[in-house]
């Protein structure tokens, strides 16, 4: 082909045409494929937790589903102003990014302890746990008491202990008992909260309530690093159904409602004017996915709640 091209008088002789043609077209098709591929992942099934979770600062077996290491598991911030308590189950994990950031600002240190499937009550859930969920329990109730720091956050998915769900976890009564509808179980549930908030108020130690943040029924992962390259930034935000991302969260409302009246002082943080601006959930932005999963944030996720994380700390300690 080349032999013929250089030997070829005029421009629209055959043999150029091919190779002006050849040129073109085999490059294009490549830039087509690799646009396509990263808009579609390559058509490969890639764990969205393995290298997102990578980049949350509690990680898991170390300050999540690990025994409780105060030494290991404090966040330091500049000043020294205090310390902040993060506990409950994965939603302390999930929320980790965020608050330390928020406490941090402030001036407090952040210990941090989470452990999935076992909220911060004084009630167990059903199922396996990666720790003995009672004796944990018990032991950061202690550990507060005995070291009074100046406000205790609670990260607990109540969602998922505030609705009958046989094959999910249930939390078990003070007789070992499950409920048996989405009311029974709420009820159970609130009167666990309600016996560690009481005796940390009692204490005159500040209570922040994190309640569930939307759960979508689909979460996008976001754009890979090779397609952002070839896109550049998307500034469009993905949103989902608003209704069906919030459902979920109704009964456990009603619970950490009804503890924060009967407790003067506790405070709650809703995430939701920020994850769903204007009835509408955010699911990516800026091509950053704010979800691991449909139960939990990412990192940019958590972190894009820490201004407002930071304001209801602030009140939680003021009302302290």
């Amino acid at each position: 082909l080349e032999l013929p091209s250089r030997r070829a008088v005029s421009w629209g002789s055959w043999p150029k045409i091919r190779l002006g043609s050849l040129c073109l077209l085999f490059p294009l098709c490549l830039a087509l494929v690799a646009v396509s591929g990263a808009d579609h992942d390559w058509w490969m099934k890639w764990s969205q937790n393995s290298s997102a979770a990578e980049l949350k600062i509690v990680r898991v077996g170390e300050c999540a589903d690990a025994p409780f290491n105060p030494t290991q598991c404090t966040f330091h911030a500049g000043g020294e102003r205090g310390t902040v308590l993060l506990l409950g189950d994965s939603q302390t994990y999930s929320y980790g990014d965020g608050v330390i950031a928020a406490s941090n600002k402030l001036g407090y240190s952040v210990v941090v302890t989470s452990q999935s499937g076992c909220p911060f009550l004084t009630l167990v859930s059903t199922g396996e746990h990666p720790v003995d969920c009672k004796l944990w329990q018990s032991q950061m109730l202690e550990w507060a008491l005995q070291n009074h720091p100046v406000a205790v956050v609670i990260a607990n998915r109540a969602a998922g202990y505030t609705r009958f769900e046989p094959v999910w976890r249930n939390i078990r009564d003070e007789t070992g008992s499950i409920g048996w509808d989405d009311q029974s179980v709420t009820d159970i549930y609130e009167r666990g909260l309600d016996g560690v908030v009481n005796p940390l108020r009692e204490a005159g130690i500040a209570v922040l309530i994190v309640q569930n943040i939307p759960e979508p029924t689909v979460v996008e992962r976001g754009q890979s690093i090779f397609s952002k390259l070839i896109h550049r930034a998307n500034n469009d935000s993905i949103s989902v159904d608003y209704s069906q991302s919030i459902l979920p969260r109704l009964f456990a409302m009603q619970a950490e409602s009804h503890v924060a009246d009967r407790r003067a002082g506790t405070e709650l943080f809703d995430p939701l004017s920020a994850l769903c601006p204007e009835k509408k959930c955010i699911e990516t932005s800026n091509g950053e996915s704010m979800y691991l999963d449909s139960y939990h944030l990412s990192k940019f996720g958590s972190a894009r709640l820490a201004p407002d994380l930071a304001r209801a700390i602030q009140t939680a300690i003021k009302n302290g």
